[in-house]
């Protein structure tokens, strides 16, 4: 699980993982900040900020994929056109 402690944000001995996670925890809660300062409730305001980050994450992964996918097709493109 993500901690939004301070050890990620002072930079000693942290992983790439909870440098995200510090990062992604303010991310959202700048954006739930900024949507309630223009009208939306709080809980609002937190559940477009989830739905933003699922479709990052999902386009990421879909992306991974597609690309995963690619590479295999090109591979066995390879090696059926070697003459």
């Amino acid at each position: 699980m993500c901690d939004s402690g301070d050890t990620a944000a002072a930079g000693q001995n942290t992983t790439a993982r909870e440098l995200i996670c510090h990062d992604l925890t303010e991310l959202i809660r700048k954006h739930s900040n900024t949507l309630e300062k223009v009208g939306f409730t709080p809980d609002m305001a937190q559940f477009d900020c989830l739905l933003t980050v699922k479709i990052i994450v999902d386009e990421l992964y879909d992306g991974f994929n597609v690309g995963h996918a690619r590479k295999e097709w090109y591979r066995e493109y390879v090696q059926l056109n070697k003459s």
